[in-house]
């Protein structure tokens, strides 16, 4: 598919791989990217990429202008089948490297060892519940600096919506880390409250934590049926640069 701008929306090849990981740490927190938070990119990618890339290939898309990956989008037509994946081929390998790396003195920085401290003692009380068994569909879309307000993060969202596999499920959810009050896609869901069966906000202490920001943060997870969020982003495309 091309929008009309030059860039081409296609599906995932084992070539996208490799610049996949490669923007999901460039836009990781807020573009502050995964490195202001962990040094390691490579386990960072692993566990954010890894299981979409390498276990569910057919439901990722990738857009691209002309050589340059301008944005990506993975997705998951049963999470708890991504929970199973994730715990026993993923994870048991990513914290043996882990454990490697610390025992040999790898991570040097400061901040590294806040986010791995943070991680063991908050993230999980910090995630807003979300039944998976109503909701089962998730998706992430990452667009590169320079590619955003052209419409893509709801095009391909609409893209993968509409591959019948996806379809099939009939519901999905999604979650998203924001400032508490500025936050733009909790500025835009709030405007879509028909199209949401479920939604669940929990502050979040990362940003404190591990960096010291003062800014409040947000934790928000959503769920609805998949017409009613294809609808919410026919409607985003529309009226807002997304």
């Amino acid at each position: 598919m091309e929008n009309g701008q030059g860039i081409i929306i296609r599906p995932y090849q084992k070539g996208d791989r490799d610049g996949i990981r490669a923007l999901c740490c460039e836009t990781a927190f807020g573009d502050r990217g995964s490195q202001a938070f962990f040094e390691d990119d490579r386990l960072f990618a692993d566990y954010f990429t890894r299981y979409y890339t390498d276990f569910e290939p057919e439901s990722a898309l990738v857009a691209y202008k002309e050589d340059k990956l301008c944005a990506y989008l993975t997705g998951c037509r049963d999470t708890r089948r991504f929970v199973r994946v994730m715990s026993v081929f993923i994870m048991g390998p990513l914290l043996l490297r882990l454990a490697a790396n610390l025992a040999s003195g790898r991570y040097k920085k400061e901040v590294s060892r806040r986010f791995l401290r943070w991680l063991a003692l908050y993230s999980w009380r910090e995630a807003p519940p979300i039944d998976t068994r109503r909701f089962p569909v998730h998706y992430h879309c990452n667009v590169a600096r320079g590619f955003r307000r052209l419409g893509l993060y709801p095009a391909m969202g609409c893209i993968f919506l509409e591959q019948p596999e996806i379809a099939a499920q009939k519901r999905l959810h999604g979650s998203f880390l924001e400032p508490t009050q500025k936050g733009v896609f909790g500025r835009v869901f709030s405007r879509f409250p028909k199209q949401l069966e479920y939604r669940a906000d929990k502050p979040s202490t990362l940003f404190s934590y591990v960096l010291g920001s003062d800014t409040p943060m947000s934790n928000s997870v959503y769920g609805g049926n998949i017409p009613d969020f294809y609808s919410a982003l026919e409607r985003m495309a529309k009226y807002y640069r997304v």
